[in-house]
């Protein structure tokens, strides 16, 4: 028997007596002797797989999820904190860039616990295996056997916890598309508004074409009114013109031997 199976313990308050390994080089293998081992490590009350499933908090201590209990306590502060109903209502959320990371950072230590619930069940699948080859070698009067049942119910605990975990992070997801979705909705509304105001400004500034076009008609009236008495006052103006020129015209000295000028 090799040192490191006579110091094996399952830190559950109770030390594996060697009588329990019966003689390990002819009951368990070596590979089975490692597998009970790794169960150490797996099920002890300070190192379980669900230290994995640690939430690490901004500005607060980390939780971990060692009861099944603590669920609904953890389910009621992660609700809290993204859904924000401890202060308002669904559709006054206003989703933010640290709740999408928040978000992800839920997904990928999800992601975590499921591959940490898969070695979880091989090594649960290797102890029931180890057990009931125990119990085969009639060995089940020690109590210390019944841990490896401990363990089992301990893993379906925690099993149901990474369930409600998967549920809950479904939850969120939803909750966050909602957002976005109330979101989106808001920003497209504002931006109607907005088209309707610049709509509005639109036709203000199509009006104040319409006049000045209509002003630009009005002036072209004018200015064809004008055209039309220089062609008219023409002649006139030409017969002034020699006039001054050539003062001794006779018809301009009859006008001044009439009196006309």
């Amino acid at each position: 028997m090799t040192s490191s199976q006579e110091n094996f313990t399952l830190n559950l308050g109770s030390r594996v007596p060697a009588r329990l390994l019966h003689e390990s080089d002819t009951l368990l293998s070596e590979e089975e002797a490692r597998l009970w081992e790794d169960s150490e490590r797996l099920f002890s009350e300070n190192d379980t797989f669900v230290e994995i499933l640690k939430v690490d908090r901004t500005n607060t201590e980390s939780l971990s999820i060692s009861d099944h209990k603590d669920l609904d306590q953890f389910l009621k502060n992660e609700k809290a904190c993204y859904s924000k109903v401890d202060a308002k209502v669904l559709h006054d959320y206003k989703l933010s860039f640290a709740d999408a990371q928040r978000l992800q950072y839920l997904h990928k230590y999800i992601l975590r616990s499921e591959e940490a619930v898969a070695q979880a069940l091989e090594t649960i699948k290797g102890l029931q295996q180890l057990r009931l080859k125990l119990y085969s070698a009639k060995i089940v009067a020690t109590p210390e056997c019944d841990v490896l049942v401990m363990s089992a119910n301990q893993f379906q605990n925690h099993r149901s916890v990474f369930a409600a975990l998967k549920e809950f992070r479904y939850g969120v997801t939803q909750l966050v598309f909602e957002a976005l979705a109330n979101r989106n909705n808001q920003a497209m509304f504002d931006l109607g508004r907005s088209l309707n105001a610049l709509t509005t400004q639109t036709n203000k500034e199509t009006a104040a074409m319409n006049e000045i076009s209509e002003e630009m008609r009005k002036d072209s009236r004018s200015m064809w009114v004008l055209t039309s008495a220089a062609l008219i006052y023409l002649p006139a103006s030409l017969v002034a013109q020699q006039a001054m020129y050539n003062p001794l015209h006779p018809m301009i000295t009859e006008f001044f031997a009439l009196g006309y000028i």
